[in-house]
């Protein structure tokens, strides 16, 4: 509150409190926590919708379908973005705060998925893949390690305006804020 004058606030991503409330379907807080950002930031509150889903197509070209865990979690987290940006278009009529179309961004180009995985692990000491080896060394296999860190989708990257459009076509009044 004491340094919010001149900030702009942006909220309502899949890991914000406001999500969490709305997934624990803890309506009462959710609205009282909007009430007191509109009372801190007042007209320099947004609320953020992001699209980071991957298309049936994307998810067989990138191996996601050979991988029922990483699947399952991708569309999962589809789901939840979807379910968290009809929330929020509600919330914001319900309220008076504008949406802004944003994106969060790990890395620069689409093909960098990988190596951004790879950099996750290497943080967190986990092998990407697990090598099955000879007596002497040699790789007789190499699979998928299932407890690497891994990200919702491989969407992750920096979009061109044209790619922003097409992802929300449907909100041109949150892509004009943005």
């Amino acid at each position: 509150e004491k340094y919010s004058e001149g900030l702009i606030a942006l909220v309502g991503g899949v890991e914000s409190r406001l999500a969490h409330l709305l997934i624990n379907q803890n309506l009462e807080q959710f609205d009282n926590h909007v009430k007191w950002l509109q009372t801190t930031f007042k007209d320099d509150l947004f609320f953020s919708v992001s699209r980071h889903a991957m298309s049936q197509k994307a998810l067989a070209e990138d191996g996601v379908e050979t991988q029922t865990w990483l699947l399952q979690k991708m569309l999962g987290a589809n789901q939840l973005e979807k379910d968290l940006e009809t929330a929020l278009l509600k919330a914001s009529k319900k309220f008076g705060i504008s949406c802004v179309a944003t994106h969060g961004i790990y890395y620069l180009d689409k093909e960098d998925f990988k190596a951004h995985e790879i950099l996750v692990n290497v943080a967190t000491g986990e092998p990407c893949e697990i090598y099955e080896r000879d007596d002497y060394g040699k790789v007789l296999e190499s699979t998928l390690n299932p407890k690497r860190r891994v990200m919702d989708s491989y969407e992750h990257y920096f979009k061109s305006p044209k790619e922003m459009q097409d992802l929300f076509f449907d909100l041109p009044e949150a892509l004009a804020l943005s």
